[in-house]
């Protein structure tokens, strides 16, 4: 993630991308998938409207599950503001009456393959892993959900059913939905692996 943060941040010498406007609209995609467990389709259909820069919201409208309000970092609502004005309100008119905030430098709509062809071009220039992509984000984002819950303290600690609702929420998943399973199990076997390799080190101090 810090090669990651690195890559994309707009003038760093390892982003590979040559425009402002490139680097600034990826480096915008990238910390809506962090701060977020955005899909790369309801990504796309972001509108300039959706997102309010004093609230620091963004609006999911079009979700092949659930539509939904997401809480954005002050630095990302910055950067929003920062890309809208610089950047995306240069466009031509013409090509930004749709309103989508993720387009070309000409303003067309841009497209699923287009998003993650941002991802293939940072692996390859960067020496990046292939395990990088659009969805590994959303993959992260439940890793550091996880976390953030074990680091609360045990008076602030909800049941596991009340985690459960929250992360569906979130992810834009139906209260009855199982997936919340499926995405917590790296979380759970990277504690177990860590709890095992404490009483492992442990025994072998007392030898």
């Amino acid at each position: 993630m810090d090669a990651l943060d690195a890559a994309f941040e707009p003038g760093s010498e390892t982003n590979p991308f040559q425009s402002d406007f490139h680097q600034y609209r990826n480096h915008l995609m990238y910390r809506l998938f962090t701060d977020t467990s955005i899909r790369r389709s309801e990504l796309r259909y972001i509108r300039v409207e959706d997102i309010n820069h004093a609230t620091r919201r963004v609006g999911i409208r079009v979700s092949k599950t659930i539509a939904r309000t997401l809480p954005l970092s002050e630095q990302t609502a910055y950067d929003f503001h920062q890309f809208v004005m610089k950047h995306w309100s240069n466009i031509p008119v013409r090509g930004r009456k749709h309103g989508y905030l993720f387009t070309t430098k000409t303003g067309d709509h841009l497209s699923l393959e287009a998003i993650n062809l941002v991802f293939r071009e940072l692996r390859r220039k960067s020496c990046l892993p292939a395990s990088i992509a659009p969805h590994s984000m959303r993959r992260t984002w439940n890793d550091r959900f996880s976390r953030a819950i074990d680091a609360l303290p045990p008076e602030e600690r909800m049941t596991p059913e009340k985690e459960k609702q929250i992360r569906n929420r979130l992810n834009g998943w139906s209260k009855k939905s199982s997936m919340e399973e499926r995405y917590a199990r790296r979380h759970i076997r990277e504690k177990a692996d860590k709890i095992a390799e404490d009483l492992a080190n442990s025994l072998r101090d007392k030898k």
